[in-house]
């Protein structure tokens, strides 16, 4: 249950950010939504009812429309269109690996647009629109310092789905079919997030210079860890690290590793996967199945396993480089094997 209110909190206090003009400077940030369910890197799950916020916010403030399965890396004219009285970019449903670093210097700063047959102009920071972004993928990169700051997250369930949709649960079509008195309930909510919004500023809700609560976060951790390892690798490890064979709490050298991970993937081609980032991924996956790496060497901190480990049971200890005779050694360590293995 409280996980449940949590998400309807960040869900009213991140449309109350979305619908007003308010800018803090440590909240300078574009809404991502999607969705709760893990599934395969590159899998879709529609029908969620993530457009539908979007389509809600386009009914209260002036909004600029992107489709996102369409959009070029490096459209020159990406917001042809858009006007200094546009509130709100809308970018729904963009693609795997989409690259919302492009978005950087909108998302903090004040936003210059190339409109077609026209002359280049800048909208000041304070008067730019907020963008919001529908995506059934992980964001690129989203563990970085960089991207994690300029997010606020709403996550979807699958309540809603092709099999089960809106008409189901109200019996006509959002915003098509509704007569007056629905039209005045979706304006006084929307009224009511701004109002929640600055409440939730006011009285730190989430923390101090912030007012949208951010969701509960295990799941969009969990897919970004995903898609930072990449699919082929995640199926690969899967097999090579089964908790029924040898090769998990085992010290194995690096090269071996990545000799047959590639055997595994067809060459070292087509996945991104390379020698260099192999260990990130690695390291990745630990995170994503609870294991720990190199548990024989101090992590980041110079902090050992043993003294390291009990005060984070829930967390991955990430050690550091093991390195001897010329060879590098990764360890990716089950602790619930080691229990069955030594039970006392």
């Amino acid at each position: 249950m409280f996980e449940w209110i949590h998400h309807i909190v960040n869900k009213i206090t991140t449309l109350g950010f979305l619908l007003c003009d308010y800018k803090y400077a440590s909240e300078r940030k574009a809404v991502i939504i999607q969705d709760h369910l893990m599934s395969e890197v590159g899998q879709s799950h529609g029908g969620a009812g993530k457009s539908i916020v979007g389509n809600a916010i386009g009914h209260v403030v002036s909004q600029f429309f992107i489709d996102g399965k369409q959009m070029k890396r490096d459209d020159e004219f990406l917001l042809s269109g858009v006007t200094k009285a546009t509130r709100n970019i809308f970018i729904d449903d963009v693609k795997t690996n989409f690259a919302f670093e492009n978005l950087f210097a909108m998302v903090t700063g004040p936003m210059y647009v190339n409109p077609k047959g026209k002359d280049r102009y800048c909208i000041p920071l304070e008067d730019s629109p907020k963008i919001l972004i529908t995506t059934n993928h992980a964001i690129n990169k989203a563990n970085e310092n960089a991207t994690k700051r300029r997010i606020i997250y709403m996550e979807f369930s699958t309540w809603y789905n092709p099999d089960h949709t809106l008409v189901d649960d109200f019996h006509h079509m959002f915003f098509d079919d509704w007569d007056e008195e629905q039209w005045n309930l979706f304006d006084n909510l929307m009224a009511e997030c701004v109002m929640y919004y600055f409440r939730s500023f006011e009285n730190c809700w989430a923390r101090e210079g912030a007012g949208a609560v951010p969701p509960p976060m295990k799941n969009i951790e969990l897919r970004t860890l995903r898609q930072e390892m990449s699919e082929v690798l995640y199926q690969w490890a899967e097999e090579y690290f089964d908790p029924s064979g040898s090769h998990l709490n085992d010290r194995i050298k690096r090269a071996d590793l990545v000799a047959s991970f590639f055997e595994y993937a067809g060459g070292p081609a087509g996945h991104g996967v390379t020698r260099t980032n192999f260990k990130g991924k690695i390291q990745a996956y630990c995170k994503f199945k609870g294991y720990d790496f190199n548990i024989d060497r101090p992590n980041a901190e110079k902090l050992y396993y043993s003294d390291w480990k009990p005060l984070h049971p829930d967390e991955s200890f990430i050690g550091s480089d093991d390195k001897s005779g010329g060879a590098e050694y990764f360890k990716v360590f089950s602790p619930a094997k080691e229990k069955e293995l030594k039970p006392f």
